[in-house]
C-alpha cells in the first residue's frame, strides 16, 4: 500500500502525526512525504518513508521574515490589514491559485507516478489542492489544529475579536460591519476563484487533533467529525522552579516580533526567572539583546520547549495550539496574549475551561500583565486542575481514537 502525505513546514504542523506516520511503517506502508526534506529524514528517519523536497516557491511562500522593529501603529496595520483589505485579500487569493497551478503542472506527474492508495495532506497545505481529482484515491484531511467554521464572520466571537483585538490595534481600521462585509465579499471572490479552476468532485474525509473540552463551541465544524484527541510524554519528575517561560512560536511577521518585545517589557524586573524563546530567529535576538533587559530575563535563540515548560509555574503565549498542548501535559496553565482569530478562540476555550488567563485590547500592558501573574500565582493550584482536566480528555480520545481511525480507514 502507498500513502501520500503533504505537509506544511512548519515543525507545529509535522509533529503531532510522527506517531501516525511511526504506526505505518511499522504495518508496512509506503510513505511518500512532501516537505522539507532536510528537517524530515532528521526526524522521522528514512525506513519506510521516501521525501520528496517541496519546490522553492512553496517554501518562499511559507517562509518566516526577518525585519526590524517598526512603529507599532505600522506594524498593526500591516499584520491586521491581511484580515480586512480587499486588494489585499484578492492578491493573496491569486498568488494561492497562481501556485496550485504551478504545483499541480509540475507534480501531478509524480503523484501519478506513485500511483498511491490513499492521499493525506494537513488542512493548511493550500499548494495541493489541485490534486485532490482521482475519485478512486482516499483522501484524509488532517486538521493540526482547531476548527473554524468557513462563515465565521457571521459569529459573535468574530466581531468580539474584532473589537477587542483589531480595533484597540488598529486606529483607523474599518468598523466591524466594514470589515464583516468585505470578508463577505472575499468568501464569494475565492468561490468564484475556485470554481473557474474547479477540479472533479472527490469524497474528502476529515480528522483533528482536538477533543471536545479544547474546542471552542462556537468554531466547531461538521466537517470535522472525527476528534483524534492528541497525547505526549513530558518528564512529569522535574519540579516547577518558579519560572515563567515566555514564546510566541515561529513568528513570520513583524508585529509578532513587536509583541514579544511588549510582552518582554511587561515582565522586565517583575520577582520572576523568565525563560524566553524568540523562535530560532537570530535577527530578533540581537534586537532584543540590544534592548539590555534586566537580569531576571534570559533570552535563547532556540529552547527545549517542553522541558522549560515542565520547569515553568506559568507560559506566557500567543496561544498556538502547538505549545497549548505542550502546556497542558506539562501542567503548566497559561496567560494568552492572542493577536489571530484561530488563537483568540483556543484562548478562549482555555480561560473558560480554567487552564489559562485571557488578555485582550487595553489589557495587555505591564498592570494587565503583572495582575494575571499574581492572580495565576495565588490561584495555580486551580488553573493546574484545569490543565490536567484538558490533557486527561485528549489522551481519552487519543486512546478511544487517535490514529487507530485513520488507520482503520486506510484499511490498511
Amino acid at each position: 500500500m502507498k500513502v501520500i502525505y503533504f505537509s506544511m513546514p512548519y515543525a507545529g504542523h509535522i509533529n503531532p502525526n510522527i506517531p501516525l506516520f511511526q504506526e505505518l511503517v511499522k504495518k508496512k506502508v509506503d510513505i511518500y512525504i512532501f516537505g522539507d526534506e532536510g528537517y524530515l529524514s532528521k526526524i522521522l528517519g528514512n525506513e519506510g518513508i521516501t521525501y520528496i523536497q517541496l519546490p522553492e516557491y512553496v517554501l518562499e511562500y511559507s517562509k518566516i521574515q526577518s525585519t526590524d522593529f517598526k512603529s507599532e501603529e505600522d506594524c498593526a496595520e500591516k499584520y491586521f490589514s491581511m484580515i480586512y483589505k480587499e486588494d489585499i485579500l484578492k492578491e493573496k487569493a491569486f498568488q494561492e491559485t497562481s501556485l496550485q497551478i504551478r504545483f499541480y503542472n509540475e507534480y501531478l506527474s509524480i503523484v501519478k507516478n506513485i500511483s498511491p492508495d490513499c492521499i493525506m495532506y494537513d488542512s493548511y497545505a493550500f499548494y495541493m489542492k489541485k490534486i485532490i481529482e482521482d475519485e478512486k484515491v482516499k483522501y484524509i484531511d488532517i486538521n493540526c489544529a482547531m476548527t473554524v467554521l468557513e462563515d465565521y464572520y457571521k459569529s459573535d466571537s468574530w466581531k468580539e475579536y474584532l473589537t477587542d483585538i483589531v480595533l484597540t490595534e488598529v486606529a483607523n481600521a474599518p468598523s466591524v460591519e466594514q470589515i464583516c462585509l468585505s470578508i463577505r465579499h472575499m468568501q464569494r471572490f475565492k468561490r468564484r476563484l475556485e470554481l473557474n479552476e474547479k477540479s472533479k468532485e472527490v469524497k474528502i474525509n476529515y480528522y483533528c487533533y482536538n477533543s471536545d473540552l479544547l474546542q471552542y463551541k462556537e468554531g466547531a465544524s461538521d466537517k470535522y467529525p472525527h476528534y483524534m484527541g492528541y497525547h505526549l510524554e513530558v518528564p512529569k519528575a522535574i519540579d516547577k522552579d518558579h519560572s515563567i517561560f515566555v514564546s510566541r512560536g515561529t513568528m513570520s511577521d513583524s508585529y509578532g516580533m513587536l509583541m514579544l518585545k511588549k510582552t518582554l517589557e511587561c515582565v522586565d524586573g517583575i520577582n520572576y526567572k523568565c525563560q524566553v524563546s524568540v523562535g530560532n530567529n537570530q535577527n530578533l535576538l540581537e534586537q532584543l539583546q540590544q534592548k539590555k533587559f534586566s537580569d531576571n530575563i534570559h533570552l535563547n535563540l532556540y529552547v527545549n520547549q517542553i522541558e522549560c515548560l515542565s520547569k515553568a509555574d506559568i507560559f506566557i503565549t500567543h496561544g498556538g495550539i502547538s505549545g497549548v498542548r505542550e502546556a497542558l501535559f506539562c501542567g503548566t496553565p497559561m496567560i494568552l496574549c492572542p493577536t489571530n482569530y484561530l488563537d483568540f478562540l483556543l484562548a478562549k476555550q482555555l480561560e473558560q475551561s480554567g487552564a489559562g488567563i485571557l488578555i485582550k485590547g487595553q489589557s495587555f500592558n505591564r498592570d494587565g500583565i503583572t495582575q494575571a501573574i499574581d492572580f495565576m500565582n495565588k490561584n495555580i493550584e486551580k488553573y493546574r486542575k484545569g490543565t490536567d482536566r484538558l490533557a486527561e480528555q485528549l489522551t481519552e480520545t487519543w486512546n478511544r481514537s487517535g490514529i487507530q481511525n485513520v488507520i482503520d480507514f486506510i484499511q490498511v
